[in-house]
Parts: C-alpha cells; sequence; structure tokens
C-alpha cells in the first residue's frame, strides 16, 4: 500500500514500470512511419518541381506524448489508485465492532459499507480481523465466533450480519471478549447506534485497554426513532381518533434539529389507508400527532410504521385485538336514542354490555333491521325485548350465514320457557328459573365452577366472589354437556351455545343487569363477552371454540421492519404466558396465533426506559457515519480514460497515414485542423458570451418549469405549503397522466409544480398549462395580491382551475384546525370567479369523453360547482370546485399500487375517479365542441336535403 495524501495505491509495484517510459519514448521518435503511397503524375510535369510539403522521418512528438499518456495511465489503473482510502497504518490486528440490534436499522447501508471499508483496507495490509455483531443471535442459532481471521474471511462473514430486531446485548460480548489474548495491540473500531445498555461503559474501556479505540455514530438527523403503540376512541357517529406518540432517542445534550416524520397506517395487503405527519420541534425527543378514520376503514388497519425509517422499533403491528368490531344491541330501552338511552338505564341490559364492550368495539343500538343494515360482528338481544316474526326470521338466516347472537334471560324469557321460543341453543324447562338464597328457598346464592375445557372462556380465572341467585334452567339432553360454556358450582349451566349453520347461538342463563347475579359488575363479565367478540370473528366449529394452549408465530419482523416467514427456529408462546413476554431472540416481534386469531408481539412497548450515549472514555475518537469519507477505486475511471485516448490515438495515426477518406478529400493536415478548431472554439465562446448579455440586458432568463410546459404539454398542481398535500397532488397527476396517455391522443409529460408564492410570478407562468389542480387545505395562506393579479389572467385567458377542498373524515389535509370548506371560501372569494351554478348531468364535463355520472373522487358525495352559462372561452367553464378528493383517488406509488382506499365505492369507484379525471382533462383540452352534439340532427337532415 502506497500513500500519496489524497490518493493511495493497493499495487504500487506496478508503477516501477513507468522507468521504461524514456526508453519507449526513443524507439517511437526514431520508428519512422509507414511508406505513403503517391500516384506520379506524367514524367514531363514533374521535371524542376519542389516538393512543398515533405514527410517527416519520424513520429511526431505531439503524437508520440499522447501515446506516453496512454501507456502511464495504464500503469496507474493497473496500480489500483483509491481515493479517500483508509491511512490509518496502525501494526497489528483490527476489530470492528458493530452493533446490530434494533437501533441499527436507521442507516444500516451505511454501517456495513462502513465496515466494508475498514475490513478491505486491512486486507490490503495484510492484518488479521475479528468482526463481532453485538446483537445476540435468535434462537438456536450459533453465536458469533470471537477471533481472529483472514481478512476475506470477516469480509464474507460480513454479508451475512444483519438487524436485528431486539435490543444488543453487550453484558454478554463483555465477558466473551475476556476470553481473547492478542499478540498485539489491537486497533477496535466500534460502529455504535448510539443506544446505552447495561456494561456498554465498561466494554469501551475493556476495549481501550486492549489497544486503541475510535467510534463511528450517526448524527442527530438519523438517530433512531420508537413508535408507541396507538391509541384508539370512537366519538360520534363511529368516527376513530387515533393517536400517535412517535419519540427519538437522543444524548439530553445533543442539539437535535425540527424535523418532521409520516406514520402510515396500512391494510393486510400493504395499502396505505391514510397517513399523518408528526412534527419535532427543535430540542424535542418526542412529538405527537392523530388523525380520524371511518371504523370500516380503522378496522382494516393492520401495520403503523414510519414511512422512509425501517426498524422493529418504529413498526407497530395491529392484530384482532386492535379491530374495533361493531356490535349490534337490540334492546327495548332505546327511547333515548342509544344503548344506554332509555328512561332508567341502570336498569336496562343494554347499558351494561355498553358498559363492558364500550373500550373495544364499537356500539350500535337499534330494531334487527336497522343494525342488519351495515356489516355486524355480533348482536346481543336483551331481556326486555321480544322479537317479531319476521325479526326472528332476519337474525336466525344472519345466523346461519356465519353471525352469532348471544340472549339474555329475564322475567320474560323465563315466563315464555317451553313454548318453544326461537333463536335458543337450547330448550327451558316450564316454570321459569330457579331462585337461591331468597325468602322461600332453601337453598344460597351459588358460585361459578370451572369453565369446561371446549369453552372459549377455559382460560379465565374463576373469581371467588361471583354469585348467582337466580337463573333460567335448560331441559335436561344428551348433548347438554357439549353445549355448555359456563356453569354453576353444581353443575347447573350458566352460558350455553348451539352451532346453528356458519353462525352460533349464545344464551346466558341470567340477565345483564345485577338484578339476577353480580356477574355483570365483576371484570370476569367484559372478559367473556370479549371472548365472544373472538368466536364471531368467523372462528367455527366446536374446535375453534377452545382455546389454544400455545401461540405459534405466523409472520415475524427482521431488524428492518419487514414482515417474514417464521424461521424453523422460532418458538411458540404460551397462551398464558404471552400478556408478559418481551420481544427478544427466544421470541422475535411479529404475530403469533392461528390466521384467524392473531395476536401482535410488538417491540415498542419493550423500549420504555432506552436512554442514549452520553459520553465516551478518554482518548476514544468519535467519527460521524454521515460523513466518514468514501473509499472509490479509480482504476476503472483511469482504464476508461486511457482506452478512449487509444482510440483517439488510432484515429490520428490513420489520419497521418492518408487511410481516412475524408481526411484526403478535404486535404486534411493536423496543424489545418488544430487552427480550424481553435478558431471555431473562440467564435462559439463569443457568440455564446455576446448572446447572454444580450439576454441579461433585454429580460430575466426564462423559467425552465415553464418553458419545459410551453414545449411539452403537461398539467400543473399548486403548491400548498404541504408536504404531504403535495405529494398526493403530483401522485394523482402522475397518475392521471398515465391514463390519458393509455386511453385518449392526449401525449403529456410529467406534472408540475406551481408555486404562487414565487417572486416575480405573472401570468405567463401559468398559461402554459391547459389545467390546474388546487388542492385546498384548512391551514394554506392566502395568495398575495401578485398571485391573484395572475391567476384572474390566466382564467380569463381560457384556462381551467379545478379547486379541491375535501373536509370528509379521513381526506388527506383533514385535520387542520380550519376546515377546507371554509378555506376555499376565503380564497376563491379573492378572485374574479363569475356566477356558478351546480354541476348537473347535462353539462358537457359528463360526457366530454366518458358519459358519466357526476365526477366522482375519493369521495362519491358532496355538490360540485362550475361556471354558469357564458359566452367567453368557448363556453367553456374557468373554474370546477368540489370536495371530492380527486387526487387522492387517482393517486398511485412507484410500483403502481393505489395510495388511499375509496369511500365508499371500491376500485369500481376509482375507474369512475380517472374517468372523471379524463373528461376534466379533454374539456379543458377541446373546449365546449361536444355540446354542439345537439345541433347534430339538424345538421345531418339539412345535408340529406
Amino acid at each position: 500500500m502506497l500513500n500519496l495524501g489524497f490518493i493511495s495505491f493497493a499495487s504500487p509495484w506496478i508503477l516501477t514500470a513507468g522507468a521504461v517510459l524514456p526508453l519507449i519514448w526513443l524507439l517511437l521518435r526514431v520508428t519512422p512511419p509507414a511508406m505513403t503511397k503517391v500516384v506520379f503524375p506524367a514524367m514531363l510535369l514533374m521535371f524542376g518541381l519542389k516538393p512543398t510539403e515533405r514527410t517527416p522521418a519520424r513520429t511526431p512528438w505531439w503524437l508520440v506524448a499522447l501515446r506516453m499518456l496512454i501507456l502511464a495511465l495504464v500503469l496507474v489503473g493497473l496500480a489500483r489508485p483509491l481515493l479517500n482510502a483508509d491511512r490509518g497504518d496502525e501494526p497489528g490486528p483490527l476489530l470492528v465492532l458493530i452493533d446490530n440490534g434494533w437501533a441499527a436499522a436507521e442507516q444500516w447501508s451505511a454501517r456495513v459499507a462502513a465496515a466494508r471499508d475498514l475490513i478491505a483496507a486491512a486486507d490490503r495490509r495484510g492484518r488479521d480481523v475479528a468482526l463481532i455483531p453485538t446483537a445476540p443471535p435468535a434462537a438456536g442459532e450459533p453465536g458469533p465466533a470471537i477471533a481472529f481471521e483472514s481478512a476475506r474471511a470477516a469480509l464474507a462473514r460480513l454479508e451475512q450480519v444483519e438487524p436485528r430486531p431486539w435490543p444488543t446485548d453487550r453484558a454478554a460480548l463483555a465477558t466473551a471478549l475476556a476470553t481473547l489474548k492478542p499478540d498485539a495491540r489491537v486497533q477496535s473500531i466500534w460502529i455504535t447506534d448510539t443506544v446505552d445498555g447495561p456494561q456498554r461503559a465498561e466494554l469501551a474501556a475493556q476495549l481501550r485497554n486492549m489497544g486503541t479505540l475510535s467510534v463511528i455514530a450517526p448524527d442527530a438527523a438519523t438517530l433512531p426513532l420508537v413508535l408507541a403503540a396507538p391509541q384508539r376512541t370512537v366519538g360520534d357517529g363511529g368516527i376513530n381518533r387515533i393517536e400517535f406518540t412517535l419519540a427519538r432517542i437522543a444524548p439530553a445534550d445533543a442539539a437535535l434539529p425540527a424535523l418532521a416524520y409520516t406514520v402510515r397506517m396500512l391494510d393486510g395487503a400493504a395499502n396505505v389507508l391514510a397517513r399523518t405527519t408528526v412534527e419535532f420541534a427543535a430540542g424535542r425527543t418526542s412529538a405527537g400527532a392523530g388523525t380520524s378514520l371511518p371504523t370500516e376503514l380503522a378496522n382494516r388497519v393492520a401495520r403503523f410504521d414510519v414511512e422512509g425509517h425501517p426498524g422493529a422499533a418504529a413498526t407497530i403491528l395491529a392484530d384482532d385485538r386492535w379491530q374495533r368490531r361493531p356490535v349490534g344491541i337490540v334492546s327495548g330501552g332505546l327511547a333515548g336514542g342509544g344503548p344506554a338511552g332509555g328512561t332508567a338505564p341502570l336498569l336496562e341490559d343494554a347499558f351494561y354490555i355498553a358498559q363492558a364492550l364500550g373500550p373495544s368495539a364499537e356500539i350500535r343500538a337499534g330494531r334487527v333491521d336497522q343494525l342488519l343494515a351495515r356489516p355486524l360482528s355480533l348482536i346481543f338481544v336483551t331481556s326486555s325485548t321480544e322479537l317479531s316474526e319476521a325479526e326472528a326470521r332476519q337474525a336466525a338466516d344472519w345466523v346461519n350465514r356465519g353471525g352469532v347472537l348471544v340472549r339474555f334471560a329475564g322475567p320474560r324469557l323465563g315466563a315464555a320457557a317451553g313454548t318453544g321460543t326461537p333463536l335458543l341453543p337450547v330448550n327451558l324447562r316450564d316454570g321459569g328459573g330457579r331462585n337461591l338464597g331468597g325468602a322461600l328457598s332453601w337453598g344460597e346464592p351459588a358460585g361459578l365452577g370451572a369453565f369446561p375445557d371446549r369453552s372459549p372462556f377455559a382460560l379465565l380465572d374463576v373469581p371467588d366472589d361471583i354469585v348467582i341467585r337466580t337463573q333460567v334452567l335448560a331441559e335436561p339432553s344428551p348433548d347438554l354437556p357439549d353445549r355448555t360454556w359456563a356453569k354453576l358450582a353444581d353443575g347447573t349451566p350458566l352460558v350455553t351455545a348451539r352451532q346453528d349453520g356458519a353462525g352460533w347461538l349464545v344464551l346466558f342463563h341470567v340477565s345483564a343487569t345485577p338484578d339476577w347475579s353480580n356477574l355483570p359488575l365483576s371484570g370476569l363479565f367484559v372478559d367473556m363477552l370479549r371472548k365472544l367478540m373472538d368466536v364471531s370473528r368467523g372462528v367455527g366449529g366446536d374446535d375453534a371454540a377452545a382455546a389454544p394452549a400455545t401461540l405459534a408465530p405466523i409472520s415475524l419482523l427482521d431488524g428492518l421492519g419487514r414482515q417474514v416467514p417464521p424461521g424453523p427456529t422460532a418458538g411458540a408462546i404460551s397462551t398464558t404466558a404471552f400478556a408478559t413476554t418481551i420481544a427478544g431472540p427466544d421470541f422475535p416481534p411479529g404475530l403469533y396465533g392461528a390466521p384467524d386469531n392473531r395476536l401482535a408481539l410488538n417491540l415498542p412497548p419493550t423500549l420504555r426506559d432506552v436512554t442514549a450515549i452520553g459520553s465516551w472514555p478518554a482518548g476514544v475518537t468519535v467519527r460521524d457515519l454521515s460523513r466518514l469519507d468514501v473509499e472509490r477505486d479509480l482504476k476503472p475511471w483511469v482504464l476508461t480514460v486511457a482506452l478512449i485516448l487509444l482510440l483517439a490515438d488510432l484515429a490520428l495515426s490513420f489520419a497521418l497515414r492518408g487511410l481516412m477518406p475524408s481526411a484526403r478529400m478535404a486535404g486534411w493536415r493536423p496543424a489545418r485542423g488544430a487552427a480550424i478548431a481553435a478558431v471555431a472554439l473562440v467564435a462559439v465562446l463569443t457568440f455564446a458570451a455576446a448572446a447572454t448579455a444580450q439576454n441579461a440586458d433585454s429580460e430575466a432568463p426564462l423559467d425552465p418549469a415553464v418553458a419545459a410546459a410551453i414545449l411539452e404539454t403537461r398539467l400543473g398542481y399548486v403548491l400548498t405549503g404541504s408536504a404531504d398535500m403535495d405529494r398526493v397532488s403530483d401522485a394523482g397527476l402522475v397518475a392521471l397522466t398515465r391514463v390519458l396517455s393509455g386511453r385518449t391522443s392526449a401525449e403529456m409529460r410529467a406534472p408540475a409544480a406551481i408555486d404562487l408564492a414565487a417572486p416575480g410570478l405573472t401570468a405567463d407562468h401559468l398559461i402554459p398549462y391547459p389545467m390546474i389542480y388546487w388542492r385546498i387545505t384548512g391551514g394554506q395562506t392566502a395568495p398575495s395580491a401578485e398571485a391573484v393579479a395572475a391567476v384572474n389572467h390566466y382564467l380569463r385567458s381560457g384556462g381551467m382551475i379545478v379547486f379541491d377542498a375535501p373536509d370528509q373524515v379521513g381526506a388527506v389535509g383533514a385535520e387542520s384546525r380550519t376546515s377546507a370548506g371554509a378555506r376555499l371560501a376565503d380564497i376563491v372569494g379573492q378572485f374574479d370567479i363569475p356566477p356558478l351554478m351546480e354541476l348537473n348531468d347535462e353539462h358537457v364535463l359528463t360526457r366530454s369523453f366518458y358519459l358519466t355520472n357526476g365526477l366522482p373522487g375519493r369521495y362519491a358525495t358532496g355538490p360540485i360547482y362550475v361556471e354558469r352559462g357564458t359566452n367567453a372561452n368557448d363556453a367553456v367553464s374557468s373554474v370546477v370546485i368540489g370536495g371530492r378528493d380527486w387526487a387522492a383517488a387517482w393517486a398511485r406509488d412507484a410500483s403502481g399500487l393505489p395510495l388511499f382506499p375509496m369511500v365508499p365505492g371500491g376500485e369500481q369507484q376509482r375507474e369512475y375517479a380517472y374517468r372523471a379525471g379524463v373528461n376534466m382533462v379533454m374539456y379543458a383540452l377541446t373546449g365546449n365542441y361536444k355540446a354542439d352534439q345537439v345541433h347534430i340532427p339538424a345538421i345531418m337532415q339539412r345535408l340529406t336535403q
């Protein structure tokens, strides 16, 4: 290895061949060129003539110099020059310690590249290397070898090192390093993740005592992130509020910049359902944000992560416990309009059911036909409710298709026993139930017995303080034990169930009020109802009612936050121990259980007390990972230059020998060609300078975006000041442009962003765009007077602007303090907008290309306004004003997948949204010509005459 300041040579001995360059120079100079064929004219014409040009006896010096340069470049390239090669020339072995725990996922490729450069430099010097990852291996995998080996073997092992979705174990590593006995001082380099842990300082001191220690750490802008489990609450109208908390792990004295991150919500197919921005203030290590979604969308969420920042700590998997299932209550006490809305709610079953399931389910109340109008997971029929024949038929059909109907006993049900009451899992005895502990009873109130093994309540603990005072009795039958899910201490059934088709009929033999027992006042009642929700998730068959003893891994998270299949060594978790299990090498984070009953084990809940590294021992050098000088191999570049010069030498040699026809015909000479090239170069430079000066004196240079729009047709969108909003607008118009190219003859280029706040904005910046999409957000600033004048001129000159201000829940940007609709009125009021009318089915916009029913977007409802009949600009409306989130409906990611779900029409509505976008663009491009179709019959009749 040879170091020459900023450049190094991996094979410097090849440069010794440069000593023969002077000899080669001499040989090339004395060697005459090849003989030239000369055609002589008649002999008489040659007498007395003297040649004006002479053929040199040796090769021209400049050609020899070119060939010497080519040879020198070849020698330099073969010597393998390296730029920014590691200049550490410490003798002895090299120890590379690389943190590969959960916090190393951020900039993992940069960490691997730094380790690769260090080991490659050691290989060039013949040094032994010990590569040691600090995270423990997964259960069943062999641990890392703590020993020195050849650098090439270490490079091969580096390719197998990957980040782990659990913390590092530096304490165990410190113990293992105590057995390492090197023969010389060791140069140790620690590529750290900045997360502190047990014995981190002791490990650093141990490495420092072995020789020298330097640390490579990330900067404050790429710190590890921890996403806390989202909190979900249900508000009025079934709207779910989801709150996020994001933390960045940094030292207490670090100068933290203000940064913004995007948290995504994805469904099981990796489709993005929603995004929200979390903004960190300068110096803050924690930030929060929230968003609102309808229950149908919130229940589809399967994963939360931080966009562009991989890692298990920045990922939360949502399991079946996240799904807030819609639950219906058919109750007689609905005067107040809700499950607890009666005149005396504490005396109604619906109140106690709603209190038990309110935190984990969406409660709906109403009659059977009202409840079944929307998808439901579970229906409760209270003791005060009597189902009509029609309602009973509807409920029976719903159960047969897979629903779960739960009934509670009461005075009415007890009095009707034995009369063939429908929708019951067992037959009831005549004469009502039995009273325990009453004035006319010899018995005492009974307690609960152990739950049967085949019951969904099998794993629940039975409290000793539950007492049953009144119950309805089941008629004995051979299959009664199989239908019993809960019983009293004396064996009397308390909860019975029967499978009916694909669904279940369940009966509590007590009421849901405290009149018959204190069960509704206990936590066991809540757990039992939640277990019934587990059954309602489509778990069919008798085996489905039994809870598994262990939860097998379904899919696991790797260190980069990707869901991968479980490996052969992944173990199952005991059901009883799952709540206290910590994600780690034995049980990696992921989904456990069965495909229809999944539980998520996430890493962030175990990272509450994580701290960052504050300081390092004296004598330790700390370098920034993002500012490391990357080693670059210049060999390919040097040899490429040599090859280009060799081709140039070949062309010059042919020209000198007269073997190039164009050169002979033009009478080309090297000196003459050089002079012509010099004169041409001077002329071009002079003309360019004069043109630049003249353009600078006359007017400012044209905006490149405007120039591109003039040369090639493209759509435009107005920048809102929100990066998320602008990304949605750009992605939507890019996708719409592709649809236009595939379905119409309109060929457009990529859409352009228009900044109305740019200085010097004029109408000339807007005129080239046939249609401009303007997404209005609640926090958008008002346009300046300069921008208002430019927009007014654009609208009067035939341009069209689509104003989009969605205010629906779940719309992108709908979380602003000020509604988008109110902001739209403020902004539009500043422009010279003509009188408007609501879009109807007769407007040309609905048939400019496709015949459409309105202009649906991501949302299909809400008025759309266009300009009322005008004769200006070919009777084309200059504005389209709505709030249907068209850009979000069109937007797709780089792989072609939709970015946002459609509400409520699904993918069919997305197709209609694309057709609406095509109609808008074709309307802006072609004008109102389709309105003339009404005259076609008269024109055809006139032609026939």
